[in-house]
C-alpha cells in the first residue's frame, strides 16, 4: 500500500501525517463529543452549527492569508507553530467554562486547521517526485484523526469527562513536535515577485468551487453524524462515536491508495479530476444511507459512514494531488490555500445551515437533504478538462 514511498521518506511521510493529524482532532473532539457538548451548553442543533462554524471561519479566512507568510517562514518554522498554536486551542477548549470561550479556543484550533495543509505541502514541493504516496499519506492525517477522536474519545469522556477527553489530546500534540525533527529543514524563501502578482488558472478556482461545496457536504458528516446517530437512531455515545471511526478509518486507506492509483494512470491530472467526480456521486448516495436510517435500521447508518469515508471523507488527498501536479513549486502553497480556504468556507456555511434546518423542521431528513444537494452540484461544475501539469 505504501510503495510508493521510499525507505528514506517513511520518515517525512509519518511526520507529514501526524502535523496534520493533530490540529484536526480539536475538530473531530466537536463532532465525537457533540452530544456532551450540547448538554452542558444547552445548544441546539443550530447553536452547535455556529460553534463549529466558528472553527472553519478561522480556517476558511486564514488559509489562503497564511500559506506566503509559510512558504517565507520554510518547512520545518512553519510545521513548528501549526501544531503549536493547534496545541493552545486545543488546551483553551478544555478549560473553557461558559460558551464565549469555547469560541475564542475554536477559532485558534481552527487557525492551526489553516496552516496544516499549506505548510505540509510546501515540504513536498521541495522534494523530487513522485508526490502521490506522499500526498496521500499526509492527508490520511485528518481522517486519523476522526478515526482516533471517534473512537478514543466519546469512552473517555463517559468515564472521565469531556475536558479530560480533550485534555489527552495534547499527548498527540507533544509526539507533533518531536516527529518535525524527521522532516529536512529548508532555507527561509522571500516568494518570487512573479508569484506574488501572477493568477492562478481558472481550474484550479473550479477546483476552489468544488472544494467548497464538497465542504459543505462533509461538515455534515463530521458535525452532525454522531449527534444524529445518539438522537434519532438512540446509540449509546460511544457507539455513535465508532461511527466517525469507521469513516475516518476507510478515508486513511482511500487517500493513500487512491492518489498512487491515479498517479500510475497514463493522464494523472485528467483520471484525478475523473475520480473527484466518482467521489462526489457516491458521497450522494452515503448521505442518502444515512438520512434514511432511522426507517432502514443500523445497517444503512453503517454503510453510509463507510461509503462517506471512501468519498467526501477522502477527496482532499486527490484533490491536493492535482493541486501539487499542476501548479509550480513557487506557487504550491499559494495554489492549496486557496483551495483548502475554499474548502473550509464550504464547511463554516454548512453546519449554521444544517442546524437551522433541523431546527425549523424538527427533522434531521432536510439537513442531511441539504447535504446531498451540496454535493450533487459539486459533481456538476468540477472541470472537465483538468489544469495543465506543472513543468
Amino acid at each position: 500500500m505504501l510503495t510508493g514511498v521510499e525507505p528514506r521518506r517513511m520518515g517525512v511521510a509519518a511526520a507529514l501525517a501526524t502535523v496534520m493529524i493533530v490540529p484536526s482532532l480539536t475538530q473531530f473532539a466537536l463532532g465525537s463529543l457533540a452530544p456532551l457538548l450540547t448538554s452542558e451548553f444547552h445548544l441546539t442543533p443550530s447553536t452547535f452549527g455556529l460553534v463549529t462554524g466558528t472553527y472553519y471561519l478561522a480556517a476558511a479566512v486564514l488559509s489562503p492569508l497564511l500559506a506566503r507568510w509559510l512558504y517565507r517562514l520554510g518547512t520545518r518554522r512553519s510545521l513548528v507553530v501549526t501544531v503549536l498554536v493547534g496545541w493552545v486551542g486545543s488546551l483553551a477548549l478544555a478549560g473553557s467554562q461558559a460558551l464565549a470561550a469555547v469560541l475564542v479556543s475554536v477559532f485558534v484550533a481552527g487557525a492551526a486547521t489553516a496552516m496544516a495543509n499549506p505548510a505540509t505541502n510546501v515540504v513536498i514541493s521541495t522534494l523530487p517526485r513522485p508526490h502521490a504516496a506522499l500526498v496521500g499519506v499526509k492527508q490520511s492525517g485528518v481522517q486519523a484523526a476522526a478515526l482516533l477522536a471517534g473512537a478514543m474519545l466519546p469512552a473517555v469522556a463517559v468515564g472521565y469527562g469531556w475536558r479530560t477527553a480533550v485534555l489527552g489530546c495534547s499527548v498527540g500534540f507533544a509526539i507533533g513536535l518531536a516527529v518535525i525533527m524527521l522532516v529536512p529543514a529548508a532555507p527561509r524563501t522571500e516568494e518570487p515577485a512573479h508569484e506574488t502578482t501572477g493568477r492562478l488558472s481558472r481550474e484550479v478556482h473550479r477546483l476552489g468551487v468544488f472544494a467548497a461545496l464538497m465542504g459543505c457536504g462533509m461538515a455534515a458528516s463530521n458535525v452532525y453524524l454522531v449527534l444524529f446517530a445518539h438522537q434519532r437512531v438512540h446509540l449509546d455515545i460511544r457507539l455513535a462515536g465508532a461511527l466517525l471511526a469507521v469513516m475516518g478509518l476507510v478515508a486513511v486507506v482511500a487517500r493513500i491508495v487512491l492518489t498512487q492509483v491515479v498517479e500510475r494512470t497514463r493522464s494523472p491530472e485528467r483520471a484525478g479530476i475523473h475520480m473527484l467526480r466518482a467521489m462526489a456521486v457516491l458521497a450522494v448516495g452515503a448521505t442518502v444511507l444515512i438520512a434514511t436510517a432511522p426507517w432502514l435500521g443500523l445497517a444503512a447508518l453503517w454503510a453510509g459512514a463507510a461509503i462517506t469515508g471512501l468519498s467526501v471523507a477522502s477527496f482532499n488527498g486527490i484533490m491536493m494531488f492535482v493541486v501539487i501536479r499542476t501548479t509550480e513549486k513557487e506557487a504550491t502553497a499559494r495554489a492549496s490555500g486557496l483551495v483548502q480556504g475554499a474548502f473550509f468556507a464550504g464547511m463554516l456555511v454548512s453546519p449554521p445551515v444544517f442546524g437551522l434546518l433541523v431546527d425549523l423542521a424538527g427533522d434531521y431528513a432536510y439537513g442531511w437533504g441539504w447535504a446531498a444537494v451540496c454535493l450533487a452540484v459539486g459533481a456538476v461544475v468540477l472541470p472537465f478538462r483538468p489544469p495543465a501539469p506543472a513543468a
